[in-house]
């Protein structure tokens, strides 16, 4: 692969050899996820099955996620790091799988909630309206 690596219109580099760009964890911009999270929201951190507002899920993989927590069955808060979003006007995207079938669940902001800069609340449901918990749920918030 060839070519100009440029940023912000500076020339980093032409005709690179090697076609591998690494970006820092520290950069941020428009078009750039702030947050991410892959949870199995039918895990608490323990093994079972969440039972009580406030249980723990398990995060597979996340940025700038601290934790999330089940509040009834299919929902869920995402609680933020400090300071990865610099105020509520972030856009949450979200899906989610129900199963290891091929059952795939539509995931939602909970528009009963607001966003906040630490954290926002998902809902998951079939297509019957009803909520499930998920094997694998994922976030990403945009700003």
């Amino acid at each position: 692969m060839s070519g100009t690596l440029k940023i912000a219109g500076t020339t980093l580099a032409t005709n690179p050899t090697n076609s591998k760009v690494e970006i820092d964890d520290a950069v941020s911009g428009k078009g750039i996820a702030k947050a991410w999270v892959k949870f199995d929201g039918s895990l608490e951190l323990d093994n079972t099955a969440p039972e009580t507002a406030g249980d723990n899920m398990i995060i597979r993989a996340s940025h700038n996620v601290q934790s999330v927590q089940w509040d009834q069955t299919g929902v869920y808060t995402v609680n933020l790091v400090s300071g990865a979003v610099i105020d509520e006007h972030y856009c949450v995207v979200t899906g989610g799988k129900r199963t290891d079938s091929n059952s795939n669940e539509a995931g939602d902001f909970n528009g009963t909630h607001s966003l906040t800069v630490n954290s926002f609340k998902l809902m998951y449901v079939n297509i019957n309206g009803i909520s499930n918990n998920q094997i694998n749920a994922f976030a990403a918030i945009f700003r």
